[in-house]
């Protein structure tokens, strides 16, 4: 997948927020992946400033956006965690 591949791709991204604090990647993208594939998860994880992580989700198809939003409320680890889109003029490369 080429840089011009991903910017033109700009509205796959998603944000999540309100996730727990004992979140871990790998389970993010375990459940975002019953929706569509996942490209690329970057979790933030809390620190002392703050109580919930969140992160920035980069998604296969429009598709699985779709679905993720049409089937809200979400929940993981038993904490309602909240789903954006995002819409953006440039694509960050995920660490």
């Amino acid at each position: 997948m080429s840089s011009t591949d991903l910017i033109d791709r700009k509205y796959y991204c998603l944000y999540v927020g309100n996730l727990s604090a004992d979140i871990r990647r790998k389970e993010l993208c375990q459940y975002l992946e019953q929706f569509g594939q996942v490209d690329q998860c970057q979790l933030f994880e809390a620190n002392y400033r703050r109580w919930t992580c969140f992160a920035f989700v980069l998604m296969r198809t429009p598709d699985s956006i779709n679905r993720l939003m049409s089937s809200r409320p979400h929940f993981l680890d038993n904490r309602r965690f909240v789903l954006k889109i995002l819409f953006i003029k440039m694509f960050w490369s995920f660490v």
